[in-house]
Parts: C-alpha cells; sequence; structure tokens
C-alpha cells in the first residue's frame, strides 16, 4: 500500500512539473516600491519614477511623462522602460508578454496624431526588433492591456550565448505638425504613461504530451 502511495506522489509531481508555471513564467508589478532591476528612461526631458498615482495592482507603478511640441512632425519610437538582460524572465518556451498602461494624452491644439501605440523592442546580438502589439491598444484616461508574441524571437533572444539582449517597453507617437498652432504659439501636447502588471506566458504542453504523460502514470499506478 505503501508503495502504491509513493508512486502515486511521484506520479503526480511529474504531471505536475510539465504545467507550465501557472502560465506565466515572470511577473512584475513594483510593488517593491523600486524598479526591481529595469531601467527607467528618461529622454528629452521626461521625468521617470517609480511612485503611488496610479496602478493596475497595488498601489505601485513606473510614470513617465512626455511633452511633444507641436512643431514636431513625423514620427519617434521612445523607451518607457528597458530591462538589459532578457533572459532573466524570457526562455524559449516563452510565447507573450503583456503589460497594462496608463495613457493620459492631452493634445491642446487637436494637431495631428496618425499614430499613438505602444511596442517592445527587442535590442540583442545580431538582431533588432520593433513588435507592434498583438491585442489591447492605449485607451487614454485607463489602463489597458497590451500583449506582444515573442514566439518567433524567444529562443533566439533567450540563447545564452549572446553577448547582450535588451528588451524595451516603448512609446510610438507619430504626428503632423499644425504650424505653431495657427495662433502664433508654439503649443504642445503631453503623454503621461503608467506601466504596471509586466507578465509573461510560458507555451502549454501538447495534447499529446499530456496524453502521454497520463498513459504512464496509469502504468505506473497499475504497477
Amino acid at each position: 500500500m505503501k508503495k502504491c502511495q509513493v508512486l502515486s506522489g511521484v506520479v503526480a509531481f511529474a504531471m505536475l512539473s510539465m504545467l507550465p508555471s501557472a502560465f506565466g513564467q515572470y511577473f512584475e508589478s513594483f510593488e517593491s516600491g523600486t524598479s526591481d532591476g529595469w531601467n527607467l528612461d528618461s529622454v528629452n526631458g521626461s521625468t521617470p519614477a517609480v511612485n503611488t498615482v496610479r496602478a493596475s495592482d497595488g498601489i505601485y507603478s513606473v510614470e513617465n511623462s512626455f511633452a511633444v511640441s507641436s512643431s514636431f512632425a513625423g514620427y519617434s519610437v521612445t523607451s518607457i522602460i528597458d530591462y538589459g538582460n532578457a533572459r532573466d524572465f524570457i526562455d524559449a518556451n516563452t510565447t507573450t508578454l503583456s503589460v497594462d498602461v496608463y495613457s493620459d494624452w492631452t493634445n491642446p491644439e487637436g494637431w495631428g496624431v496618425y499614430d499613438n501605440s505602444m511596442k517592445l523592442v527587442l535590442n540583442y546580438q545580431g538582431g533588432y526588433q520593433v513588435l507592434d502589439a498583438t491585442s489591447g491598444s492605449l485607451v487614454n484616461g485607463s489602463f489597458a492591456t497590451i500583449t506582444f508574441d515573442l514566439t518567433p524571437y524567444a529562443a533566439t533572444i533567450s540563447n545564452p550565448s549572446l553577448s547582450y539582449d535588451q528588451i524595451a517597453i516603448a512609446w510610438k507617437l507619430g504626428t503632423y505638425s499644425d504650424n505653431n498652432g495657427g495662433n502664433g504659439y508654439l503649443d504642445s501636447g503631453t503623454q503621461d504613461f503608467s506601466i504596471d502588471h509586466i507578465t509573461t506566458v510560458e507555451a502549454v504542453p501538447e495534447p499529446g504530451t499530456m496524453a502521454m504523460a497520463a498513459l504512464g502514470g496509469a502504468a505506473l499506478l497499475l504497477f
């Protein structure tokens, strides 16, 4: 009887070990009150900080503010936060990365904006990729969950032979100049972000693999 109980425990442990870790390999909500290894990027006068202004999970998030001159025309991709060693939380089985983003966009003169979106930037030895979101988009005045597909790149960027691999959550803005608002003054817009609840997801074992594990477990139990 004891042998059967031991075998049952071994089988249960083996089958559980095949499951992804709560379907999330990595989780970050900055609840330590620090950036937890993420670099807060200060660009063009932005003011990054881990604070309690707002959060989608807990009380902390990373806030960053940008001013955009109305004379700006074209597009830019600006890093908000980045992590210098993506292999700390991405491996070959990682499928997606999701992040909650609060957007507060102000455009006093209503000048033309043709792109206001989040990107995921992968910068690694031998490659540079700017990924579009596969789901979710910025919603002014609230948090939105934005998801990126890492499946085509996970094995490459997690390769231990790389000399460097950086991942960044970035903002892309594309605008048309408004000719100083048409009133002789150089008006500007502002974009305030809060970044929270960064999560990666692991691949789920294929049904065939799980079925074989179940058959093996049944055989051991019968034995």
